[in-house]
């Protein structure tokens, strides 16, 4: 070219220049890739972002386990989602859900309680990481319910830690074997592990705090301001539709004694074997509370004076059968009860119910304790003996 120096010339490379087009169209098809995964992500962040609004308007432990399961299913497509809990033996929520000799109480099969070892030996050695596996054995831990196992051809386990602390695991299970692997990338599950737990703990600590204000902490019972709250809708359903129900007061017999001669430990654990008794011979409705010191309160809906008679003679029968026992002796233990019911209290308020079932309370330790003091729908009234 005239007038251009011939070190400024450029020669055309064919070559070059098919390898310049051959990375130009590697860059567009991976930056097409990265875009489709952060749309994919910003997808995965919406939803998870959903699950967790969802669970938040939770207000118990199962019905957060409830719209866990059914937003995760729903909007990832899973087959069978569960949710263990890891809790402490002390955990209110713990004495609230778990009967006292073992199994869940009206608890969803969805969701699954266990103690902190118990889950950390369900898990692989390794159980800080979504643990990924194939066809599922009945007898393959805890995590889902023997009636589903035999469906699952593939599953992925995933461990709830915060601080440091385990505090469940949330669990996939599908019908397609090639679902969960070992070969297939955790950070899915990592990243949905972590939402989850920070979520469901926040809950839990929620869900703990109300249970403490309405629960006593020596027995896991209601304490006596939520029996009062309950006594008195009672009270209401009473006067509107004529729904019965049935109140009684009960005094533990020798629990004076118990404290003198053994100490305030061996106290706390009468307390704790009488609650157990009142709530294990008692039906899903009725209300079972610490009134205070030695005294329980069981509120029976649907029940009138005749049934409940019935029932404080089976709470009576029950710890003769199934004694007190401290340093492996048994202890003298009986149970006096004042019992009354609502066609007694006409138009009266709901203390004047508690009233009269203390009074009689009363009169069945003034007859030598071990006693059931009422009132018939008809007639004077009666002293039931044990």
């Amino acid at each position: 070219m005239d007038g251009q120096e011939p070190g400024k010339i450029l020669s055309f490379n064919e070559r070059h220049y098919q390898k310049v087009l051959e990375e130009n169209r590697h860059l567009k098809e991976r930056l097409k890739e990265l875009v489709e995964i952060a749309k994919a992500n910003e997808r995965i962040q919406e939803h998870l972002e959903a699950v967790e609004r969802k669970i938040l308007m939770s207000r118990s432990m199962t019905e957060m386990a409830k719209n866990l399961v059914q937003e995760l299913r729903r909007r990832f497509q899973l087959e069978f989602v569960t949710l263990c809990l890891a809790l402490e033996p002390e955990d209110v929520l713990w004495k609230v859900q778990k009967r006292p000799r073992g199994g869940d109480r009206r608890l969803p099969p969805y969701l699954r309680l266990l103690s902190v070892e118990e889950l950390k030996k369900a898990l692989p050695r390794v159980h800080r990481r979504p643990h990924l596996k194939g066809r599922l054995k009945r007898a393959d831990g805890p995590f889902f319910p023997e009636e589903i196992s035999s469906e699952i051809r593939s599953r992925a386990v995933i461990p709830l830690w915060l601080r440091r602390r385990l505090i469940g695991t949330l669990n996939l299970g599908s019908t397609d074997p090639h679902r969960y692997h070992s070969r297939l990338s955790t950070d899915f599950l990592r990243r949905l592990g972590c939402k989850i737990s920070l979520v469901v703990d926040n809950l839990l600590v929620h869900q703990r705090l109300l249970e403490m204000s309405v629960r006593d902490q020596l027995t896991g019972l209601y304490n006596r301001r939520r029996l009062e709250e309950i006594l008195s809708k009672e009270v209401e359903r009473f006067r509107r539709y004529g729904i019965p129900f049935s109140f009684m007061i009960l005094d533990m017999d020798g629990f004076k004694g118990i404290n003198d001669r053994y100490g305030h430990e061996a106290g706390d654990w009468a307390l704790r074997h009488v609650a157990r008794v009142l709530r294990e011979n008692s039906r899903a409705p009725d209300v079972v509370a610490r009134y205070g010191g030695d005294e329980f309160a069981v509120l029976l809906p649907h029940t009138e004076l005749r049934a409940a008679l019935r029932v404080a003679r089976k709470y009576q029968r029950s710890l003769k059968e199934d004694p007190f026992r401290f340093q492996e002796r048994p202890v003298p233990l009986g149970l006096s009860i004042g019992l009354a019911s609502a066609e007694e209290i006409s138009s009266a308020p709901p203390e004047e119910l508690i009233k009269e079932a203390d009074r009689r309370l009363l009169e069945a330790k003034a007859q030598g304790g071990g006693r059931i003091s009422s009132s018939p729908p008809s007639g004077p009234e009666s002293r039931e003996p044990p």
